[in-house]
């Protein structure tokens, strides 16, 4: 049987009380929470700072909110070339250049909330489409949008 090495930090009743404190906003008593659990003022504030970092990921994304860390590249480039669309005259329509566009759809940056809102405005799609979906949702959008392309298409002329 192999040992397994455990830190103190990792004890379940010290991070759940220390984690009771900061989501509540009160301070965090060293001294007394070392004591109450048999370990350093070090260890615990270790805890406090695993704990800080903790809550600050879960406020910087909304539970359930759409967020542009979400954006899927590649979805955008898919739903671009269905409307028969250049990089360029998207950007033109979005108001964002052609270089943000490509930069967009190779994923090496996300968009704003605003050029996200009117990416989508410019295609004229549904929100939401653009953003990280499960597999076979996108593809049954983008049929649905390409449906919608071609009816528009075949009533114009």
């Amino acid at each position: 049987m192999g040992s397994q090495r455990t830190r103190k930090a990792d004890n379940p009743a010290l991070r759940a009380e220390v984690e009771k404190l900061r989501r509540a906003g009160q301070p965090v008593p060293r001294g007394e929470i070392a004591m109450r659990h048999g370990v350093t003022t070090s260890v615990v504030q270790v805890v406090r700072s695993e704990i800080d970092q903790k809550l600050l990921a879960e406020a910087a994304r909304p539970p359930g909110g759409r967020t542009v860390a979400d954006f899927s590249g590649p979805q955008l480039r898919a739903y671009r070339t269905a409307r028969r669309l250049m990089q360029d005259e998207l950007g033109r329509i979005a108001g964002v250049s052609r270089g943000e566009i490509g930069h967009l759809e190779l994923g090496h940056r996300k968009p704003t909330l605003k050029t996200l809102r009117n990416l989508e405005t410019a295609l004229g799609m549904r929100a939401g489409w653009l953003q990280e979906l499960p597999p076979g949702v996108h593809e049954a959008n983008l049929a649905e949008y390409t449906g919608r392309i071609a009816d528009a298409a075949e009533a114009a002329s």
